[in-house]
């Protein structure tokens, strides 16, 4: 009794819901069957960034190395995305220098009567690497970007060569000597001995 009064309460309530009203809230309730999201689009891309571009990175790595399905694609699209994001932290750091170039434009304005680039640069960047970390965050994870994209594909070759070590082996007998074939003697007429030649006595 008490199991059909909780399901004819949940159908009224559910007839009362119009579903998610904002964009916001509507984001939140796709995701609510989401079990592990390893293949939804925010796992990989921000939402600043091209989905044509990264699957145009993909296609060139499908077609550099072929994977088979299964594994072997797991594993060649870590490594895209390892890629992608050393591409994405290439992006972050000309950022931050082309910020502090323009940020330090007017303290060398004040110091110098007359500066260059490349002395515009060299200042910046030492700002950036003695006030803030963000320099030495981005080559430290850029290493451990390259480390598991190289893992991936190293990973990718050692399944190869197991896959191909257990193939059956189809062993090649070596060409046999080619024999003569053996004479055969006919027993029912068989050749008369030589007999041995007297000669007739003088």
């Amino acid at each position: 009794m008490a199991s059909n009064l909780r399901s004819d309460t949940a159908k009224i309530n559910g007839a009362k819901s119009h579903g998610p009203k904002s964009a916001e809230t509507r984001a939140i309730s796709s995701r609510n069957a989401l079990k592990h999201g390893f293949t939804a689009h925010n796992t990989v891309l921000l939402a600043c960034e091209n989905p044509d571009e990264f699957r145009s990175l993909l296609d060139d790595y499908i077609a550099a190395y072929r994977p088979a399905p299964g594994m072997e694609t797991r594993l060649v699209n870590e490594a895209c995305v390892a890629h992608w994001r050393i591409l994405r932290l290439n992006t972050i750091e000309t950022s931050l220098i082309d910020f502090e170039m323009v940020r330090q434009e007017p303290e060398l304005e004040k110091k110098l009567e007359r500066f260059d680039v490349g002395i515009q640069l060299a200042v910046s960047f030492a700002a950036l690497a003695d006030e803030s970390r963000a320099i030495a965050l981005i080559s430290r994870y850029e290493s451990r970007l390259h480390h598991i994209h190289d893992r991936m594909l190293n990973a990718l070759l050692t399944l190869r060569r197991m896959a191909k070590s257990a193939e059956p082996i189809h062993l090649v007998r070596p060409p046999q000597p080619i024999r003569e074939p053996e004479k055969i003697i006919d027993q029912t007429n068989p050749e008369p001995a030589c007999q041995p030649v007297i000669e007739p006595s003088k």
